[in-house]
């Protein structure tokens, strides 16, 4: 009889990190010689997580809507790894908008699949600056609604890892814990960086080493849930650009990314995460920010001389216009003559899981 196969949820907010920590959780378990796959997970196509993680282990993406909302498209992801190899953990990473997993993915998992499925302790990562906001009761410029998705968020993880703690003083980590524990009683919180490589071992052992308890029992407002998913912009797009003549394209790509930061700020718009992905001559580029400029986070580096392909995700708290027109006119700036292979930009429609398992 074939042996379930691992399945380990990785949630949270927008930008908390969850790609990072799947990439570094990936690159740890085949140093073990364990086979791992990926499932990422959009509103809509063209994701930079996926085209990054496909370098370490193999990927499908779920895209379209949520994993509550294609519950069905989730199996299948897994089944397609499966039939590309043999791996014995899979790790998935649902849209950062999404909240309600433990009743409409995990408990619909353990019923209907168990025999195909060894289901992990559900993990919701948390940015630690956005968590502090939370806990003073600051929402941190987001519209109200979007509070109650990060709240349903951490209260049904049965782990809550606080992501970037190379960047978090002792104290701060301990004011954390103390307000979390205030916050949400009982729930356990473990400190990690992906950066770093500090807690992520301890982490899988926690995750891979136990059967996940049964999920908590979480009261979820649909119609404010709806609301916090409507109130964000989102966009995905995959443009061709011409060469520049920039010393390289990690200047130019960090140029672009403190652009479309100042922009928003400037038009007094939140941005939950931008990711840019550039690919040119064989170099790739990646920069992620999340709030304002200083967030800036880039690596690699690529020639200017060759035409390059730009991913762009942008999630902001944003009519889909006014987001739409801002990233046209930061592209029409800083690579005039780009063209757009592929645009989408919208708000996420109301979520309507396929199961909700109580």
């Amino acid at each position: 009889m074939t042996q379930p196969v691992t399945l380990a949820l990785v949630g949270g907010f927008l930008g908390a990190g969850k790609t990072t920590l799947i990439g570094a959780a990936v690159r740890r378990l085949r140093a073990r010689g364990i086979d791992v796959g990926v499932v990422t997970n959009d509103q809509a196509a063209g994701l930079v997580d996926s085209a990054l993680l496909a370098a370490a282990a193999p990927v499908e993406e779920v895209a379209g809507s949520c994993f509550c909302c294609d519950f069905d498209g989730l199996v299948a992801a897994c089944a397609r790894l499966q039939a590309r190899g043999r791996p014995t953990v899979i790790l998935a990473e649902p849209v950062g908008s999404c909240t309600d997993l433990a009743a409409t993915v995990i408990a619909p998992l353990r019923r209907l699949h168990a025999d195909r499925f060894r289901l992990a302790p559900y993990t919701v990562l948390a940015d630690p600056l956005r968590l502090e906001l939370y806990l003073a009761g600051d929402d941190g410029g987001f519209p109200a609604p979007v509070r109650h998705i990060f709240h349903t968020q951490l209260a049904e993880a049965a782990l809550v890892a606080l992501a970037k703690a190379d960047l978090v003083a002792p104290e701060r980590q301990a004011a954390l814990r103390a307000g979390l524990a205030r916050e949400l009683p009982g729930a356990e919180l473990l400190a990690l960086s992906a950066r770093s490589g500090d807690g992520v071992d301890a982490w899988l052992e926690r995750i891979l080493g136990a059967e996940g308890a049964a999920p908590r029992a979480v009261a979820v407002d649909y119609p404010t849930y709806a609301a916090g998913e409507a109130a964000l912009g989102w966009l995905n797009a995959d443009c061709a650009l011409p060469a520049c003549a920039a010393v390289g394209r990690g200047a130019w790509t960090r140029a672009l990314a403190a652009d479309l930061a100042a922009r928003c700020a400037a038009a007094g718009l939140v941005v939950a995460h931008l990711k840019l992905l550039v690919e040119a001559g064989g170099g790739q580029v990646r920069a992620q920010l999340t709030g304002g400029a200083e967030g800036l986070d880039l690596s690699g580096d690529a020639p200017a001389a060759a035409p390059a392909r730009l991913l762009v995700n942008a999630r902001v708290a944003a009519e889909p216009a006014r987001l739409e027109g801002l990233v046209r006119a930061a592209l029409d700036a800083a690579a005039p003559g780009w063209r757009a292979r592929e645009w989408r930009c919208f708000a996420p429609s109301e979520p309507r899981p396929v199961h909700r398992d109580r």
